[in-house]
């Protein structure tokens, strides 16, 4: 198995730490709702992906992982059309958080949060658990493969990881705010689009550089 460095999972740390570190009391007087909720949500990816990471680096499963993930280290000459396939990938993700916050848009509209009716109710809680589906997933993909392969793994990662975790997190937070009723659809679709927008460059760099 690749080692994989301290100083690796001491960076996921830190970015998860400087996100938590941000009290929601002190945070309410510099950054909207949505930019807390981004800086939370970016501080629980990290965090999912560096514990998960590190229960993979601890138990040896050297073949398994190989089968499930494979990963050969080596780089490839990417093409524009590799890069639309990351992109369309990626934005996948962001359009199933946007489908989701306006089908909880629509189920909310006109309800106080404690009469919303069953049938309605219902159909949020499948959106919601969509979500976390999709987010326990690729924290446990990235974290397993972060800790399978270390170094030869992570050195791939950025610099697109530096734009696409936080694409996903706004993303993400963009849907808690529509769920929770704080954030108006429509700057729930505004935010929606530019984290589509940060993942156009993320999938070129995945492409030609990562």
């Amino acid at each position: 198995m690749t080692a994989l460095l301290l100083p690796e999972l001491v960076g996921l740390a830190a970015l998860t730490s400087l996100a938590a570190s941000i009290r929601p009391v002190a945070a309410a007087r510099r950054l909207p709702k949505l930019a807390r909720d981004a800086l939370l949500a970016l501080a629980a990816l990290t965090a999912g992906i560096t514990i998960v990471a590190m229960v993979a680096h601890a138990v040896s499963a050297d073949d398994f992982y190989q089968r499930i993930l494979p990963f050969d280290g080596t780089s490839h000459d990417g093409t524009w059309s590799d890069a639309a396939s990351i992109l369309l990938a990626n934005v996948r993700i962001v359009v199933t958080c946007l489908a989701a916050g306006l089908i909880v848009a629509w189920a909310q509209a006109g309800y106080p949060a404690d009469q919303i009716p069953a049938a309605r109710q219902l159909l949020i809680s499948i959106c919601d658990g969509i979500l976390a589906i999709i987010a326990l997933m690729n924290v446990a993909i990235v974290g397993v493969m972060v800790g399978a392969y270390g170094t030869a793994l992570t050195s791939s990662l950025f610099p697109h990881a530096l734009l696409e975790l936080p694409a996903f997190a706004v993303a993400a937070a963009a849907y808690i705010g529509v769920r929770r009723s704080t954030l108006p659809i429509h700057a729930g679709v505004a935010a929606w689009a530019g984290a589509s927008a940060a993942l156009i460059p993320a999938a070129i760099l995945e492409t030609f550089v990562g």
